[in-house]
């Protein structure tokens, strides 16, 4: 029996009073679709795109255990959102890390095989085969991925085989439709749909920019339907049709084509007959690759050991996205461990894809063209910062990023831009709406010497089937450049901007790629297995081809690859030898033998094993005009030195060598270890060894006159003889000594030192804290002062620490604080500074001043804080002396000279003019006495003036309204008093009242009641409330001054009360009017303004 499409059509909006089932069974496909709300109280099914997964082209090429790459996903995860449960299979082992669902599905294992499977059937080994998956059902896919992608170990990949069911669907033999009557009875508006599933993905990936997200495009372009509507895709023009799930700026979108035996031209590519076409509805390209997904053999649910042929975009995808891993981890490889930025990946798959489709550049039915990992691969490997350049950069608003080049004649240049977009802003649902939802639009221009500019390909979605033309791109996330012949000139590549960037800025990736006419740079590949560098016969062209017969120069690329060597070989110097760039991929263990020769690098190195092992106590010299790259792998160089003559150089990963010699440029050192003899850095040279834990062996020799940064770094010495000398430069981070004879010199300030052993220290360096441990002795040289924040001694008194000196010398402790340590023996060392220093009853004192022992707790410290230091207020004055003193003498010297004393614990002060005020504090106990003294800044007082006003009922009232009130009387605090109104005033005195906003407060004016009690005039507004004005009747014999107020306390104006006072134009409310009389007594009366 035929389905009711109109139960579809109508009730999908409509789900909560409507009987949809929410779970639907195709019985010929064995699959479930899944009711979910996709949009704004819109649901639809969700559904795997047909059973499948495909083999991209290349794959092959970097995981075969024959080949030179030899690559296989290990250590990457994926995740997979799929329609259920994995199923154990033989091909998986333990790399399935997660599951999620409830029932075994086919297609779920089946996407899953085409990424990972080991390979136990060779024919349906996955891409990357020693990759790992966190499997999930797709019911919850975003929240899920959110936090995924920003867990300890954050996801690099997801894959996506799966999407809303939309427009026509054929179920269990026959067709129904889901689309949405209400906005369209021809097409489902859904297709190429820009919504807010959508817009919440495109977010997730701007937040999370190292996440590359494969998404499949759909299979809808065979779907003709029952024709009671028109056929999908555009009334079956195949255009307009990629899935709402699909349509995201930040994701890779699959579509599926035959496969690919023999690659020699576009018309190799052959279209699957039901792959999705684009564009989105606001015109952008998409697909963005293809691959094939046609009779995709892999895993399936049918046991621990089925497979079977599936075919879809389903298939196409995740054999993306496991392309994908292997390109991350050869990147990985290549640079010590760090990852591409997903846009970077993006960039390099559309860069290399190989050109597909009937017209040249992208278009929407094979997106940029057929993904070619293997040719990915080969740019990595042949990336050599010159003419072959991966380039991660920030775009702030208002700037160009420019790159000049000089490529040969008619040799192509070929320029892709990629940016990961922040998310759109969805319309209502509508069919095709044209709002762009392209935030930050970036453009790439290629610019001759003489202004002749070429644009990137740029497509016509009102003509979708137009071939591509070079023009202005403002939909697209991804441009790119193809110029086939360039002229004999120089070019500027161009990035910028349009308009304002959301957020300041916008990183990019940029993929660029031209024979350069300058360098002459050629890659060369090793061939000798055991063999002398200087013999031309070991060097070739292409990985294990024939011999070159040339030997390698200064611009070359050298590759050493897994098939360049067997295991133990060593390629010799026999002499110097000078290069541009190696890249040594091979992971046995295999030795470069420098034989006390030079190998001069000016571009790059790169040991991406651990087995390498360079020996021969020979030197690596860099040297460049530009920006240098070192990538070691827990490299041991043995006792080879590293000599740095010119050029700016960032060194990553962990290496051990012998001597480390800088003398020009800028250094950034960004391994986690690193175990050198020694380090000399001179002349102007910039070194950063932030964060960086460096061994030394031998001496550290940093000139004063190089520019040098060591936040976070720990420099480790241990057993040797070792000499530091650190010029005038500071040591932000720990240098720890645990063995040896330690010889310290210099003028900079070290933030930590800790020393169990012996540690002398020359000139007069600062150390913020210096750490004593396990009998370790400190000597300083003979008449010199050390600078030291806080000293900590660990230690037992069976080993106690020593602080001495031969001739004697001293040490300033420079903080105002008192040090109390343990076990600490002093001789010949004098204390000086704001600190005390106090080493207990275990500590022996031989010719040193000023070290105290005794007990803790009985030391006497001077100290206080100071409180509300502002003019015209209260500055409180709180003791915080240790000790328990029992007597306190200040002085206080104020900024007109004035000199005040006091011997109360707390004192108050108020002071009536800005400037410094010298205080000192001397605190005695007994026997002992201490003296503190400083100076603190008076400052401005923000709080206006202030007044005590007589309210008709007899009680005092503050002016001004705020939020924190102390009444004082004759300047002591009245206690609970803390309102604006103060009723219990019957005392006489000097009444003041104090306001505070946190920094600073202001006393009022004075109020005096007296004695005896004079009773004021009295006056009388009237009419009260007023309207239009108000007038006074008073006894007063003589003229009175008055003052309007309003609520807050704020004074509006000063009155004339021998005549009517007009209000008409104040707003109704509470006022008060304050009346000064000739007694100068004053009174406050309220007065209500009412306009009716």
């Amino acid at each position: 029996m035929a389905e009711d499409s109109t139960l579809y059509m109508l009730g999908i909006k409509k789900v909560q009073t409507e009987n949809i089932p929410s779970i639907l069974f195709d019985s010929i496909k064995q699959q479930k679709w899944l009711l979910v709300m996709d949009d704004a109280d819109h649901f639809s099914y969700r559904a795997p795109l047909n059973d499948g997964a495909a083999k991209t082209s290349g794959a092959f090429n970097l995981v075969n255990p024959l080949g030179s790459f030899q690559l296989s996903g290990k250590g990457i995860n994926c995740g997979v959102w799929d329609d259920g449960l994995v199923k154990d299979h033989i091909e998986f082992g333990n790399r399935i890390l997660s599951k999620e669902g409830n029932d075994f599905e086919s297609h779920a294992t089946h996407v899953t095989g085409t990424i990972l499977a080991a390979g136990v059937n060779p024919l349906a080994r996955g891409m990357a085969p020693q990759a790992s998956a966190f499997t999930y059902y797709f019911n919850n896919d975003i929240s899920e991925m959110s936090v995924a992608a920003n867990n300890d170990k954050p996801l690099l990949f997801s894959n996506h085989s799966y999407g809303a069911v939309t427009g026509w669907s054929l179920r269990n033999g026959t067709w129904t439709w889901f689309g949405d009557p209400e906005i369209s009875i021809d097409e489902d508006y859904r297709h190429g749909f820009y919504g807010q599933r959508t817009k919440n993905i495109d977010a997730l990936a701007y937040l999370s920019p190292y996440y590359t997200i494969v998404w499949a495009a759909g299979n809808d372009r065979f779907d003709t339907g029952s024709g009671t509507q028109p056929a999908d895709c555009n009334r079956g023009t195949g255009y307009d049709c990629i899935i709402s799930d699909a349509v995201g700026k930040n994701i890779i979108t699959v579509g599926a084509v035959q496969k690919v035996a023999n690659y020699t031209s576009p018309a190799s590519v052959v279209m699957s007959h039901f792959s999705s076409w684009g564009p989105t509805d606001d015109g952008r390209i998409k697909p963005d690759l293809v691959a094939a997904g046609m009779d995709v053999f892999s895993t399936n649910a049918n046991g621990t050991n089925g497979y079977e042929f599936s075919t879809g975009t389903s298939m196409a995808t995740p054999g993306v996205t496991g392309s994908l891993i292997l390109l991350q981890e050869l990147y990985a490889k290549l640079n010590a461990g760090k990852f591409m930025k997903a846009a970077t990946l993006k960039a390099l798959a559309i860069h290399t894809a190989k050109e597909a489709g009937p017209k040249p550049g992208p278009d929407y039915q094979f997106g940029w063209g057929l993904i070619d990992v293997k040719a990915g691969a080969d740019f990595l490997i042949a990336e050599n910062y010159i003419d072959k350049l991966l380039v991660e950069e920030r775009l702030l608003n208002n700037a160009n990023y420019e790159l000049t080049i000089q490529p040969q004649v008619n040799k192509k240049i070929s320029i892709t831009l990629s940016w990961t977009d922040p998310e759109g802003t969805p319309v209502s649902a509508s069919l095709d709406p044209l709002d762009r939802m392209l935030v930050n639009d970036l453009d790439v221009r290629l610019i001759d010497e003489d202004g002749l500019i070429t644009l990137p390909w740029s497509l016509n979605p009102s003509v979708p089937q137009a071939q591509a033309i070079q023009a202005d791109n403002s939909r697209d996330n991804v441009e790119k450049i193809e110029l086939s012949n360039p002229l004999n000139k120089s070019y500027k590549i161009l990035v910028r901007h349009k308009g304002e960037l959301r957020h300041g800025h916008q990183d990019f990736s940029l993929v660029v790629s031209y024979e350069s006419q300058g360098t002459n740079s050629k890659t060369f590949y090793w061939i000798g297995n055991t063999g002398n560098w200087q013999d031309a016969s070991n060097w070739s062209f292409a990985s294990s081809g024939s011999a070159a017969n040339q030997l390698p120069t200064g611009n070359d690329v050298i590759i050493i690859d897994e098939l360049s060597l067997n295991k133990e070989d060593t390629i010799r110097l026999t002499d110097n030898a000078s290069v541009g760039q190696i890249k040594w991929l091979c992971n046995k263990k295999t030795f470069l033998d420098l034989k006390s020769n030079t190998l001069a690098i000016s571009k790059a190195l790169t040991l991406a094993s651990d087995s390498a092992k360079v020996i021969g106590a020979g030197i690596l010299s860099f040297s460049t005009s530009q920006q240098g790259v070192i990538h070691f792998t827990d490299s041991d160089l043995n006792d080879t030195d590293l000599s740095f003559q010119s050029g700016n150089w960032s060194v990553d990963g962990f290496f051990k060598a012998g001597h480390v010699e800088i003398n020009n440029g800028s250094h950034q050192w960004a391994m986690l270890k690193s175990d050198i003899t020694s380090l000399t850095a001179a002349n102007t040279t910039t070194l950063d060894i932030s964060n960086v834990e460096l061994t030394i062996s031998e001496a550290l020799s940093l000139a004063s006159t190089i520019t040098f940064k060591a936040d976070n770094a720990i420099l480790l010495i241990s057993d040797n003889d070792v000499q530091l000398s650190l010029g005038s430069n500071n040591f932000n981070g720990e240098i720890r000594i645990t063995g040896g004879n330690i010889l310290l010199s210099g003028e900079g300030r070290i933030t930590q030192l800790t020393c169990t052993s012996s540690l002398t220290t020359n000139g007069s360096p600062e150390f913020e804290t210096l750490h004593l441990l396990d009998g370790a002795q400190w000597t300083l040289a003979d008449g010199t002062e050390q600078q030291l924040h806080t000293l900590a001694v660990n230690t037992t008194t069976l080993l106690p620490c020593l602080i001495k000196s031969e001739g004697g010398a001293t040490i300033n402790f420079v903080e105002h604080k008192i040090l109390c340590v343990d076990n600490l023996n002093v001789s010949n060392v004098s204390a000086t500074g704001l600190g005390i220093i106090n080493v207990g009853t275990s500590g022996q004192i031989e010719n040193a001043a000023n070290w105290l022992t005794l007990p803790c707790e009985q030391v006497l410290f001077a100290d206080f804080e100071a409180n509300f230091a502002c003019v015209n207020g209260l500055t409180s004055f709180t003791d915080t002396s240790l000790g328990n003193p029992n007597t306190w003498e200040w002085t206080f010297s104020d900024p007109l000279n004035n000199t005040r004393d006091s011997n109360m614990q707390n004192p108050i002060l108020s002071f009536e003019s800005v400037g410094s005020v010298s205080i000192g504090l001397t605190v005695t106990k007994d026997q002992q006495s201490h003296t503190f003294s400083r100076t603190i800044a008076i400052n401005d007082n923000p709080l206006p003036e202030n007044d005590i006003l007589l309210s008709p009922s007899g009680s005092l009232i503050s002016l001004l309204m705020t939020n924190n009130y102390h009444w004082y009387l004759n300047r002591e605090i009245i206690e609970n008093a803390f309102a604006r109104e103060l009723t219990d005033n019957q005392q006489p005195g000097l009444y003041e009242v104090l306001i505070s906003n946190g920094t600073c407060n202001r006393l009022s004016s004075p109020y005096l009641v007296s004695a005896i009690n004079e009773d004021s005039p009295s006056s009388h507004l009237y009419p009260n409330p007023a309207n239009e004005y108000f007038s006074f009747k008073t006894e007063a014999l003589l003229p009175q001054t008055a003052y309007l107020y309003n609520n807050l306390g704020l004074l509006l104006k000063s009155v004339d009360i021998t005549m009517p006072v007009l209000v008409k134009d104040l707003p109704n409310g509470l006022y008060f009017v304050k009346v000064v009389h000739t007694t100068g007594s004053i009174t406050l009366e309220k007065l209500i303004i009412s306009h009716q």
